[in-house]
């Protein structure tokens, strides 16, 4: 009865942790790479030229954000905490719209990631031109989503920080 019970929770653990891999998309998709590939996408250091603009607003919204909140942690005057706060508004909200972006971003590369999945079944398997390209596709796509996702955790941090 008791191995059983064991049995049954290790189930339930990897049913819930595939259930969990595949209900996020980037995952979804490291996991379809992983599939074709037979390994993990590599990882690149190198950001994408097209995303450059967006790192440096990203890594400044940061910053300023940071400095903020350690302004924040020195401030015992309420006259100087109204001026943090007003300082904090300004700030949630540049962060907010940098957020934004992304999200848009990251809608944009789901739908393209869609366009891939409904043309999949037409592509033949096995090594093909086709497949190969729509896999490179995929794999770019991939890595765009994990800056993207990186950049969201990033930025939702400090906007969690400065909302208190």
């Amino acid at each position: 009865m008791e191995g059983e019970k064991n049995e049954a929770q290790q189930r339930f653990t990897e049913l819930n942790a595939a259930y969990n891999r595949l209900r996020d998309p980037k995952d979804r998709l490291l996991h379809l790479l992983e599939l074709e590939l037979g390994a993990r996408p590599r990882d690149v250091q190198d950001i994408p030229e097209e995303l450059l603009a967006f790192f440096s607003e990203v890594r400044q919204g940061c910053r300023d954000a940071d400095l903020l909140l350690a302004d924040k942690g020195k401030v015992t005057s309420p006259l100087l905490g109204v001026q943090i706060f007003d300082r904090a508004q300004e700030q949630l909200e540049k962060l907010a719209a940098i957020q934004q972006r992304i999200s848009s971003q990251r809608e944009n590369l789901l739908a393209r990631i869609q366009e891939i999945d409904r043309d999949w079944g037409r592509i033949p398997p096995g090594n093909c031109p086709e497949r190969n390209a729509a896999l490179q596709q995929l794999e770019g796509l991939y890595r765009l989503l994990s800056y993207f996702t990186r950049w969201q955790t990033q930025l939702q941090e400090r906007i969690s920080q400065l909302a208190i």
